[in-house]
């Protein structure tokens, strides 16, 4: 909490989008480094048009790759190139 990070419990789709538009969220990254073949967290992410980070890797890579708006960072990323990664992406 002190750093600026909340956790707000699990979600459901029905809410999901709702809840990231009440936070007035600014970027979604999605750290997973494990090569899924799908991800329905980056299909609600997709629905909820803000920038979205994701590593280099699997199904959410190949899905965003290319599109506007998002960033894909290298899987070795950690620490502060994760967070510049993030940061360029605000306004």
């Amino acid at each position: 909490m002190e750093a600026g990070i909340m956790v707000t419990g699990p979600y459901d789709n029905a809410t999901v989008l709702d809840t990231i538009d009440s936070l007035d969220i600014d970027v979604i990254f999605l750290p997973s480094v494990w090569p899924e073949t799908y991800s329905y967290t980056l299909s609600l992410a997709l629905r909820s048009a803000r920038p979205i980070v994701v590593f280099d890797i699997g199904a959410a890579a190949r899905r965003i790759r290319g599109l506007p708006g998002h960033k894909l960072i290298p899987l070795h990323y950690n620490g502060w190139k994760i967070n510049n990664a993030i940061l360029e992406l605000l306004p």
